[in-house]
């Protein structure tokens, strides 16, 4: 029989009585306790394996747990590393930084020194230049002189000579006087 049409005739009073008052009544009552405990021992196997899925999946969450756990603790790690990197790359960078205006300082002071030579030899050239002059009129002079020096010596010489003979034609005439 139908277990659903046994259940209909079961679910109205009077067709229990009928039911009841038959001789199938009890062939069917035996089918039914023995359906009911073939649905206990059912039951009672759906709530086994249950309980083993409920323990697989409390056993997968708890690996699960502990790798990510595990997970974490690496990012961490991770997390740590990186912000101890950060913090040398920070101060690798006001190093940097702090070199870079000493330079840009170096640089200024250079070009305030460079710029301060050139006025200076700039003002030392024009200084030089009069002396410059002045000294190549003076060698100039110098040589000047030493020619008229020569040209002196040479001229005195002469006039020495010319003394010379004159004083003695002088001598000659005063004697044949």
């Amino acid at each position: 029989p139908d277990r659903g049409a046994m259940s209909s005739e079961l679910s109205s009073p009077s067709n229990l009585l009928l039911r009841l008052g038959s001789s199938n009544f009890v062939q069917e009552n035996g089918d039914v306790a023995r359906r009911q405990v073939e649905w206990e021992r059912q039951i009672e196997s759906l709530d086994q394996k249950e309980i083993e899925l409920h323990q697989c999946q409390l056993k997968l969450i708890r690996e699960q747990n502990s790798t990510f756990v595990r997970d974490l603790r690496t990012l961490r790690s991770d997390v740590d590393t990186l912000h101890k990197q950060h913090e040398a790359l920070s101060t690798d960078s006001k190093v940097v930084v702090a070199l870079a205006e000493r330079l840009q300082r170096l640089e200024r002071v250079l070009g305030d020194t460079v710029e301060r030579n050139e006025v200076q030899a700039r003002e030392l050239e024009a200084l030089r230049r009069p002396h410059t002059e002045a000294l190549e009129r003076l060698l100039a002079l110098e040589r000047q002189t030493c020619e008229l020096a020569e040209r002196l010596a040479l001229d005195l010489q002469e006039l020495r000579g010319s003394h010379e003979r004159h004083a003695s034609g002088l001598e000659g005439m005063k004697a044949h006087q």
